[in-house]
């Protein structure tokens, strides 16, 4: 095959903003992507709106959102943030809209949209796109990589660019590959593991409750008697536990809660805008109107129908007993179920349904201007590859726009000399 300035390997968000950069610089840029199409997985983010940044991504943001990791991206994002992935889609015809949560998405509300603005970006700026050219290994010499080592032959270039992603969502071509050659090339790896993703739960209840969707809820993670975090939003019940975006976005920690072991549990908080206290008096109030009807009448005033019989079994009340009977003893139970409907996490659904991976090639072994290895004088890494992954809103593609763009220009640099 011919030589190259820019070897990308992965047409994924990080491969096709990191080709963008280096052939706007001149470099002659190849992307070797093993699928049949780029951007894959890029078409089923946000529901496939594709949630590409979050408005106002800050330095407090992003130390809330990734902890002590977040400082590694204060570059990328100093360099190429929020505001300008808007202002670069926004320029080539594509306008972005602020929805809740401060997430953006294309005006359209079509990821495809996405997908085809930066596979055209690249195409009119020279990149040369190789699809079913899936890499095996990569060549090194004398502290470089010489070349990419494909079925038909070595793809030779100046300086590489691994953008595969991680793990998760396979199908779409995620498989690793990228920590396995780090890891061949001496460079330490985070164990990955799925993040934002479905979790198992214990209860029979809440498997039969599939398709219940609760909204505007808490929920609340407590290892040990501890409460670890909490989210608010929409979630929903699965055959196999709970999903939506507060739960999901708990993932991650409750993964780490039940590796470190003791009791995990989750709670959640169906009426999150009342105390207990107001709680209490609301239920007083409803019991003065409904006394000669049964409990399962004050129920349904509270809840959606499918939870009336978990939270009523929860709280120790039958849902067919009159009211008039109804103790402070009974309305205190419901208070606490209501405010705390508790669930067993046994674990995580895994990568097939994991929309990030956590792990990564770590930081330490990254230079955060360049996202080149340290070791390699020419291999950079950018996207999910790297050992940064944070909630849902678009948090995660914000990680491959700034790292790309970082890793392309670097990269381009360096081989043009």
């Amino acid at each position: 095959m011919d030589s190259f300035d820019i070897v990308i390997i992965g047409a994924g968000p990080a491969g096709l903003f990191a080709a963008c950069q280096a052939a706007r610089l001149q470099a002659r840029t190849v992307l070797l992507e093993s699928g049949d199409e780029a951007g894959r997985k890029l078409l089923l983010t946000g529901k496939g709106r594709c949630n590409f940044t979050q408005e106002g991504l800050s330095a407090q943001n992003l130390q809330e959102a990734f902890g002590p990791k977040g400082r590694f991206l204060h570059s990328g994002l100093a360099a190429f943030g929020p505001e300008a992935i808007r202002r670069f889609f926004d320029e080539r015809g594509l306008p972005s809209v602020v929805e809740r949560g401060k997430r953006v998405f294309p005006a359209r509300g079509d990821a495809r949209s996405v997908r085809d603005l930066l596979l055209s970006e690249a195409s009119k700026r020279g990149v040369r796109l190789l699809t079913r050219c899936p890499v095996r290994a990569l060549a090194a010499e004398g502290g470089a990589i010489v070349a990419a080592e494909t079925d038909s032959g070595p793809v030779r270039g100046k300086a590489f660019i691994v953008a595969t992603g991680g793990c998760s969502y396979p199908r779409t071509g995620s498989t690793g590959d990228g920590f396995r050659w780090a890891r061949d090339l001496a460079i330490d790896v985070v164990p990955p593991r799925p993040s934002i993703v479905p979790i198992r739960t214990a209860e029979p209840w809440s498997h039969g409750l599939n398709g219940q969707i609760l909204k505007n809820v808490g929920l609340t993670l407590v290892r040990n008697g501890r409460r670890l975090e909490d989210r608010f939003g929409e979630m929903q019940f699965t055959p196999f536990g709970v999903s939506g975006p507060i739960a999901m976005d708990l993932s991650r920690a409750v993964g780490t809660a039940l590796e470190k072991g003791g009791t995990v549990r989750l709670a959640i908080d169906l009426k999150p805008a009342l105390n207990a206290e107001k709680l209490e008096a609301r239920i007083q109030r409803d019991l003065d109107k409904l006394r000669r009807r049964p409990v399962g009448a004050l129920l349904a005033g509270l809840l959606p129908r499918a939870l009336i019989s978990p939270v009523a079994q929860e709280a120790g009340l039958e849902k067919e007993k009159p009211l008039q009977g109804f103790t402070r003893e009974e309305r205190k139970n419901l208070v606490a179920t209501l405010k705390e409907l508790p669930l067993t996490p046994t674990g995580l659904l895994g990568f097939d349904w994991a929309l990030v991976t956590a792990g990564g090639v770590s930081l330490k072994a990254l230079d955060p201007r360049t996202l080149r290895a340290k070791a390699w004088r020419n291999l950079h890494f950018a996207g999910e590859v790297i050992d940064l992954d944070g909630p849902t809103g678009g948090y995660n593609l914000q990680i491959c726009w700034s790292t790309a763009y970082l890793a392309g220009l670097a990269a381009a640099r360096s081989a043009r000399g």
